[in-house]
């Protein structure tokens, strides 16, 4: 039961740095879709890179279905 609890904490985790890395490039100037100001606040908690978290999301989201095309196709 403790392994599985510290495989959620670390996966949050991964989650919450990889939102703030994509908030840090936002700010950086990186070009991202809908501009960068949106990506680079902290809406709408001020306290948490939502919009970091939604880049991450969408991008888990799309590798996922397209590895899992890729693969149905090979196989």
């Amino acid at each position: 039961m403790l392994d599985s609890i510290r495989k959620q904490v670390r996966l949050a985790v991964q989650a919450y740095s990889a939102s703030r890395v994509n908030q840090e490039l936002a700010k950086e100037g990186i070009p991202l879709p809908f501009g960068n100001r949106l990506w680079a606040t902290n809406w709408p908690t001020q306290n948490a890179p939502f919009p970091g978290l939604v880049i991450h999301l969408i991008s888990t989201v799309s590798n996922y279905i397209l590895v899992s095309q890729f693969y149905l196709i090979l196989h």
